[in-house]
């Protein structure tokens, strides 16, 4: 912890306006400015849990929508064209055509090639949760993407979850709060979303995950309700019973849920 001495520099560095909720869920200056660390630092566990759910989702999507154009006759199965034949029909939306331009031309600038892995490596996040929009059901959901996930589960199902994901990683780029989050349930819902994909890598990032030792180093502060602070195990247990998945594979070492307990697949 910083000097008392240095405490109000670093405030007015931070600014004011940045701190006020800090100051007003603790009882000093010192205790906002632990609170604000300790968000800090979970918050960066938590984007690394969202980095390999990101990785992974469009990883799979990706790989189905080669399949994809591979059946509809191109052998190489490069989907990330913006063309004006009927294989690209669906891509005709505004922000879809905007991002793809956007790689190509960055890709261009630098003299890289225009490869399937760079211009996933540089698609964001908002591109695939667009993906699984209504708006491509009938293109890519149903001949498709839907292969990337179990049987039967629906879209509406994985895009509300993928959305919810999608606006909490561009929180914390945005280095805003989240301490007042439900974060137990946030963690819950990565994990459900990589366990949706691939199980054995849903146990490898929840059990390498500082999340666990994270949480219980958090520091006191007043909340706007009770969910937040109760320990992810307590969460997991409490879950309501109905629209659930079984981890039956996963591994007793999870910190955040223990083996055997059940994650929401509603958001």
């Amino acid at each position: 912890m910083i000097a008392a001495i240095h405490q109000p520099a670093v405030a007015e560095g931070l600014s004011s306006a940045r701190l006020t909720r800090y100051v007003e869920s603790t009882d000093s200056l010192e205790a906002a400015l632990a609170l604000y660390e300790w968000n800090t630092q979970i918050g960066a566990a938590l984007f690394e849990l969202l980095q390999h759910a990101e990785v992974i989702l469009r990883n799979a999507l990706s790989k189905e929508l080669a399949v994809l154009r591979i059946a509809h006759g191109d052998p190489t199965g490069h989907w990330f064209w913006f063309e004006t034949d009927e294989w690209f029909a669906p891509w005709w939306q505004p922000e879809m055509i905007r991002q793809l331009k956007k790689v190509h031309g960055s890709l261009a600038r630098t003299k890289r090639p225009i490869t399937q892995g760079r211009v996933v490596a540089e698609m964001s996040f908002g591109f695939w949760r667009y993906l699984l929009t209504s708006h491509y059901e009938s293109s890519l959901w149903t001949p498709a993407l839907r292969r990337a996930f179990p049987r039967g589960l629906a879209r509406e199902t994985v895009h509300d979850l993928v959305e919810h994901l999608n606006v909490l990683r561009n929180r914390i780029a945005h280095h805003e709060a989240v301490y007042n989050r439900n974060l137990p349930t946030d963690v819950l819902r990565i994990e459900q979303l990589l366990d949706w994909l691939s199980p054995p890598s849903a146990d490898w990032a929840m059990t390498t995950s500082r999340l666990s030792k994270l949480w219980d180093r958090r520091p006191p502060h007043r909340t706007s309700g009770q969910s937040s602070m109760r320990h992810p195990a307590t969460v997991a247990r409490s879950l309501a019973n109905g629209g659930v998945v079984s981890r039956a594979g996963a591994s007793s070492g999870a910190p955040w849920r223990p083996s055997g307990t059940t994650l929401p697949i509603q958001g």
